[in-house]
């Protein structure tokens, strides 16, 4: 434990978050962006081919 809170203080930015952390949250934004961008369009071209009642089912999955 004494290591694993040493790391975490001696990788802290100015805020006291540790960096591994900020990072990840960052990792987590740039995904949750990327997904929503290739759902934007897909759906469009799911409708187009399968029907709206198929792409509301999916979007809806999305909630």
């Amino acid at each position: 434990v004494d290591k694993l809170a040493g790391y975490c203080y001696s990788t802290a930015v100015r805020e006291g978050i540790p960096l591994p952390i900020v990072r990840a949250d960052e990792e987590v934004r740039v995904t949750k962006k990327f997904v929503n961008q290739v759902y934007s369009e897909l759906i469009p071209r799911i409708e187009r081919h399968f029907g709206s009642s198929l792409a509301a089912a999916i979007r809806g999955g999305l909630g």
